[in-house]
């Protein structure tokens, strides 16, 4: 039975009592009514009165049942998006149940509830059981490797998360062919037969007309984030991140160009990466954010200091999400992509400095991050001798998760 096919039984189990032994009609109740509406372009408050709930009714509903500090249970009402479908039931004027349901094709339903009580709402948050399955998906380039996993009919997030696995050693902006393969081991979740996600990803496969054949295995770590290792337990990872965005396109390269504003061939002291408003800037490795505020030309704009003379320079920003002076991990959230500034459009300009010099981003070379330790290589290579058969399909998966991971390192 489904939850709204419930709640309107339960609604309609409230119509009255019957009549009294002595012939006395009691005083009738008034039935509950169930509603259920999604939230479209409104507010919540919007929604509520469009429903006739009264002020001071949704003023009581909402300050019981927010999220805030101390009551992380509580719905936020702030972030619902126009798909959420709230459900509730108002009876004599009064909210004794609600429900914000968001589901999505790609996302586990993230189901919250409050149901009144005497003295005020019980909130809870309704959990589903997943099923995780391990799958291969695996492709060969035309065009882009983004529109590669397109065709595949699987979703950008899984894109990324492949991308992470090679970000360090594989430009994809600028190195990949038509007819490189590439091949993912990744966990996918399920919610009664239908998927809504993507769970781990152990492994992957890029055959590269330049590079040739990369592996590389993810391994999660105790203190939080993952490192990325080859078959042989040497670390895929550099100091530095190739690029600063999720992967999209590049519009203009370092070196003399013909400025789109200023009507004049100018050198170009960066690489500009297009990508939609609202985007993810990250650092693309550790230091200590020199300068974020707005700068002129280049709109909002951050400039962080890094370990042997360089700096990275990030331009145009829509929004700044670190402060002078903060000390910034690889790959942790700068700022959003903007048109802020001097620009013809949304995009990012990312620059890079060596003790003062402008240098091209794209042609720097770092060393390789710290191989795999001692004590976990076996464990490491017992978990590549039955990774890589499936990786290069010449075994099948396993019906369920996998066990074989271990304890993060």
């Amino acid at each position: 039975m489904s939850l709204l096919v419930f709640l309107n039984l339960l609604a309609m189990s409230d119509a009255g009592p019957p009549l009294g032994d002595a012939g006395s009609v009691p005083k009738p109740k008034v039935a509950a009514r169930m509603i259920t509406e999604r939230v479209g372009k409104r507010t919540f408050g919007e929604l509520l009165d469009d429903l006739g709930v009264a002020s001071a009714e949704a003023y009581r509903l909402i300050s019981a049942t927010r999220r805030m500090k101390g009551r992380d249970k509580g719905i936020d009402y702030r972030r619902l998006r126009p798909k959420d479908l709230v459900t509730m039931r108002l009876e004599s004027g009064r909210v004794s149940f609600i429900e914000v349901r968001r589901e999505y094709a790609t996302e586990t339903p993230s189901v919250k509830r409050a149901v009144a009580q005497d003295n005020g709402y019980e909130i809870r948050q309704v959990d589903f059981a997943v099923d995780i399955k391990l799958a291969l998906v695996r492709g060969s380039i035309q065009s882009t490797l983004s529109e590669s996993v397109d065709e595949l009919g699987e979703y950008p997030v899984l894109l990324n998360k492949y991308v992470e696995l090679f970000g360090w050693a594989m430009d994809f902006y600028r190195e990949t062919r038509r007819g490189d393969e590439f091949t993912v081991l990744v966990e996918k979740l399920y919610l009664d037969g239908v998927f809504v996600g993507y769970g781990r990803l152990l492994s992957g496969v890029y055959k590269s007309g330049l590079h040739g054949e990369m592996v590389a295995f993810r391994a999660d770590l105790k203190k939080g984030g993952y490192a990325v290792y080859d078959a042989s337990g040497r670390s895929m990872q550099r100091a530095f991140l190739r690029n600063p965005v999720p992967i999209t396109r590049i519009t203009s390269s370092y070196g003399m160009r013909f400025h789109p504003v200023l009507g004049r061939r100018k050198k170009h002291n960066g690489v500009d990466y297009g990508a939609a408003t609202g985007t993810k800037v990250w650092s693309v490795a550790r230091g200590r954010v020199k300068y974020a505020a707005w700068a002129g030309a280049s709109g909002k704009l951050v400039i962080v200091s890094h370990a042997n003379g360089y700096e990275t320079i990030y331009a145009h920003l829509s929004r700044i999400n670190v402060r002078k002076n903060q000390y910034v991990a690889q790959r942790q959230l700068l700022g959003r992509v903007g048109t802020t500034g001097r620009s013809t459009g949304p995009h990012l300009h990312y620059g890079m400095k060596r003790h003062g010099r402008y240098v091209d981003p794209l042609r720097q070379r770092f060393a390789r991050g710290a191989a795999l330790p001692k004590t976990k290589k076996a464990g490491f290579l017992a978990r590549v001798k039955k990774e890589l058969p499936m990786l290069r399909g010449e075994q099948g998966l396993p019906e369920s998760a996998v066990d074989w991971l271990g304890d993060a390192l």
